[in-house]
């Protein structure tokens, strides 16, 4: 019962993302390519800089294989830190967590 409940707030929590990560896999195979992953960056409009996107993109895929699964990128994006807000930039919280709320 109460795994059921987490399962379902997390489920809740992910729908936003979930919803733009569908939208930009073209092809709807749960993985996507780097200029997709690129467009799920500015769709969330979370980044100030393509340096952070360039950073992350060799955070989740070093090799270049052009496959991130939705999976990798929720990990990534839960692990990532960014500044809460700009007027206390010293408060970080995960780049996901800054998208959904």
């Amino acid at each position: 019962m109460i795994l059921d409940f987490q399962l379902q707030e997390h489920e809740r929590f992910l729908n936003r993302f979930t919803e733009l990560f569908q939208n930009v896999d073209s092809n709807q195979d749960g993985i996507i390519s780097e200029p997709e992953f690129r467009v799920l960056m500015q769709h969330m409009n979370v980044l100030a800089h393509e340096e952070e996107i360039d950073y992350l993109l060799c955070e989740i895929d070093p090799y270049n294989n052009q496959k991130m699964t939705y999976s990798e990128v929720v990990h990534l994006l839960s692990s990532h830190m960014v500044p809460r807000d700009d007027e206390e930039p010293e408060k970080r919280i995960p780049l996901l967590e800054k998208f959904v709320n």
